[in-house]
């Protein structure tokens, strides 16, 4: 064989093996990014008693949430001068989202009172 021919043989083979490998790296970086991605979401929700997705306000008052919806709903008293002035039939074109988490406690305050206003103005 001729030198040139052997090392342009081989010049070749390791610019394939070269790019192959970075390659095999690049694969492993997205595949860990993928995993790990996937595996916070999974541990992004607290392991407590929680409810997920769509739910009704009557399931909070349902143990474990009552220990703390009950209380907050009770004592709360709601601004009656301010409701007043809303009338239920202005807010029949509305549609609220509410997103909380059980565990959180601005939730846990937030929620109880909210209920009590719709409930004041008769929404729910």
């Amino acid at each position: 064989f001729n030198n040139k021919i052997v090392l342009n043989i081989l010049h070749k083979n390791y610019i394939t093996m070269k790019k192959n490998i970075s390659l095999l790296i690049i694969l492993f970086f997205c595949l860990k990014i993928s995993f790990a991605s996937t595996n916070n979401f999974n541990n992004s929700i607290p392991n407590l008693d929680t409810i997920v997705g769509y739910f009704n306000f009557d399931q909070l008052q349902e143990s474990p949430y009552s220990n703390w919806f009950i209380p907050e709903h009770l004592n709360y008293e709601v601004d009656k001068e301010t409701l007043g002035s809303l009338e239920a039939s202005n807010l029949d074109s509305i549609s609220i989202i509410i997103v909380i988490g059980t565990w959180c406690h601005d939730s846990q305050r937030e929620t109880p009172r909210f209920v009590k206003i719709m409930e004041y103005n008769s929404i729910l």
